[in-house]
């Protein structure tokens, strides 16, 4: 069918004509043709944009705007049609695909730099063949009404992937406002831009521009975003892509947050608005897959890391020059990875295996037994200090890994299998994205020097309880003179560690029978006959309650001059026992803190709280009002 051009009689292609209506339409067209005008017809691309210039045209846009609010409007009358059974019915017509014709609105925009040689973001000169893409124009202009013109240009720096970072694109401001014309077919275009962008919102969205807070991303993966980008590289090559439930990177960000949180599939599936949870399931089982395969194998084993690079950034000094002199020795606490005499530290689980290590050629590093005695000596107990000093690093290990709420739970039977995945993608994540849990201090060499010249030294203040008979007299810490003030940091020298600080307060709580350990909290001791400068404190133990532990303590004004406890590490000069350092702790620093802004312990709130059995709940009444209660 051939369609021509009610203005200028020209052919049009099907695809580039413009229905023909309006008054105001119809005056331009007859004013040029000066022929009849049929009721309908089309009108070319060339006539229309004439027609719009004219159209507004200020000297008589407001008589046409006249016209047009009396011509009635026929296109908004409903269609009557009767169906079979003669029932009258409103038939929709259906949404056409072919441009609207409508007269131009204009609307004041917010207007961003636009030009090829200032960056729309920083406003900088740039020579940059980076251009904004159309997804970060429509996103600023619906998330801030700021309208950036197309070609706009934008410094390198400020682009990730071909799209501008968020922060960046926060960075934004207007220049100015302009006058800016918008034909019904663009406002359809833009109502249609909402709609997909409202549709694609989710609660937790990891695609880009990634507007996430860091806090959000650290708090649902476990991992910045910066390092989740990273992950996302690194399994790019992986089968998993984008479908209908998800795209690619929250697949990555739903699999994060399953063994980070802990939480179940059906909560995932609310989270990440999954159609139903066997979606979830199976986004799990590729993405836990692509792990393996991807990721896992950089970050996890031996064959990841060599042994000059484990001596370097990963041994501590403080274990290296306590355990050996040899400065080019791996210590570790548990081929050629593995050199001979390195040194293998270990707990006294290990010692069915101390002989097959030192046999392949390791020295083993192992506290001592007490073979019946009652308590170790000075010697024996300051080198098994020397070991738990370095062991720490497993508890730590431990801890980052329980980090993931997955690993630190019970665990369903049916995910049994899935275990040991879980697990080496959890210490890969670790290893690849968290610091190192060996860091080297300023003073560890005064502190491995204070800790070597304490090794052979024995106990003399043992060594006076054994020789002398001394007597004591029970009393109490108020009545305590001359003992030491001392602050936290001076304590922690005398512990060598922060683990028995951290006990000091239960065990404070505890031999004291109350949890408001101020000034007034009664701390029973005894002070020798002899010596006023010596008490001992008994302690009750923590695992027995049959067994007691006598802490002993030598002091003057300034300094703690010696310890010892009955507890079988007791004697060691090496740090101290919990015992010894809950009395130093609570002597010298705990009763003289009279900050009540300072957390108290949960026991303090006891007293917000009445005992039941000390309410009286009885009412007196008489038969008559029990018996019309119970009619009631």
């Amino acid at each position: 069918m051939v369609i021509e051009c009610v203005c200028c009689d020209t052919r049009i292609d099907s695809k580039n004509y413009r229905p023909f209506h309006g008054i105001a339409m119809r005056l331009f067209v007859s004013a040029r043709t000066n022929l009849y005008l049929r009721d309908s017809g089309s009108i070319c691309n060339a006539c229309r944009m004439s027609y719009l210039k004219w159209r507004n045209n200020t000297e008589f846009i407001s008589v046409l705007n006249r016209l047009e609010e009396e011509e009635p409007n026929e296109s908004m009358m409903g269609i009557d049609d009767k169906d079979d059974d003669g029932n009258n019915e409103y038939v929709t017509a259906a949404p056409s695909n072919d441009p609207i014709d409508t007269n131009v609105v204009t609307l004041p925009l917010n207007i961003s730099v636009s030009s090829h040689h200032h960056c729309v973001v920083c406003r900088e000169n740039v020579n940059s063949t980076c251009t904004v893409s159309d997804e970060d124009r429509d996103l600023l202009f619906m998330q801030s009404n700021i309208f950036i013109p197309k070609g706009s240009r934008c410094c390198p720096d400020h682009v990730v992937d071909g799209r501008l970072i968020n922060d960046n694109l926060n960075k934004i401001r207007p220049r100015d406002i302009m006058q800016t014309s918008f034909s019904a077919t663009d406002i359809l275009t833009w109502l249609g831009k909402f709609r997909n962008h409202y549709n694609s919102i989710r609660y937790f969205d990891f695609d880009p521009p990634f507007s996430m807070s860091e806090s959000d991303c650290y708090n649902l993966t476990g991992i910045s975003k910066a390092n989740f980008d990273h992950l996302v590289k690194l399994l790019a090559d992986s089968n998993i892509k984008n479908s209908s439930n998800r795209s690619f990177r929250n697949a990555v960000g739903l699999f994060l947050t399953k063994p980070r949180l802990g939480i179940s599939n059906k909560v995932l599936t609310t989270i990440f608005q999954f159609s139903n949870s066997q979606a979830v399931s199976r986004t799990l089982a590729a993405v836990r897959q692509a792990m393996l395969t991807h990721f896992v194998p950089h970050y996890l084993g031996f064959n990841h890391i060599s042994r000059q690079e484990v001596i370097d950034n990963h041994s501590s000094p403080l274990a290296t020059q306590l355990l050996t002199d040899k400065l080019n020795t791996v210590v570790l606490v548990i081929d050629d990875w593995i050199a001979e005499h390195d040194l293998a530290v270990v707990d006294r689980g290990f010692r069915d295996s101390t002989g097959m290590m030192r046999a392949l050629g390791l020295d083993a590093c192992m506290p001592d037994f007490l073979n019946g005695r009652h308590r170790f000596d000075a010697l024996e107990a300051n080198r098994s200090r020397f070991i738990s000093k370095i062991r720490w690093v497993v508890e730590s290990a431990n801890g980052r890994v329980k980090h993931f709420k997955w690993l630190d739970q019970t665990i369903q039977n049916t995910t049994i299998p899935q275990i040991r995945d879980y697990l080496q993608i959890a210490c890969a994540l670790v290893n690849a994205y968290r610091a190192s849990a060996i860091s080297s201090f300023s003073n560890y060499d005064q502190i491995a020097t204070k800790l070597l010249a304490h090794l052979h030294e024995p106990n003399l203040l043992r060594t006076r309880l054994n020789n002398e008979v001394l007597r004591w007299s029970n009393d109490d810490a108020s009545n305590l003179v001359g003992f030491p003030i001392l602050t936290i940091d001076q304590i922690r020298l005398i512990t060598v560690g922060i683990f028995q600080l951290k006990q000091a307060r239960a065990y404070s709580e505890e031999h004291c029978s109350a949890t408001d350990l101020n000034n007034q909290a009664d701390f029973p001791l005894q002070i020798c006959n002899t010596d006023g400068q010596l008490i001992r404190i008994r302690f009750q133990s923590r695992h027995s309650n049959a067994k007691l532990y006598y802490t002993y303590i030598q002091f003057s004004t300034e300094e703690i001059l010696n310890s010892c406890c009955d507890y079988p590490i007791g004697d060691r000069q090496v740090g101290v026992c919990s015992h010894r350092a809950a009395a130093i702790w609570f002597l010298a620093y705990q009763r003289h803190q009279n900050d009540i802004s300072r957390n108290q312990p949960s026991g303090a709130y006891l007293r917000l709280l009445d005992d039941s059995e000390l309410i009286d709940d009885f009412v007196d009444s008489s038969d008559e009002d029990d018996l019309l209660y119970s009619l009631s």
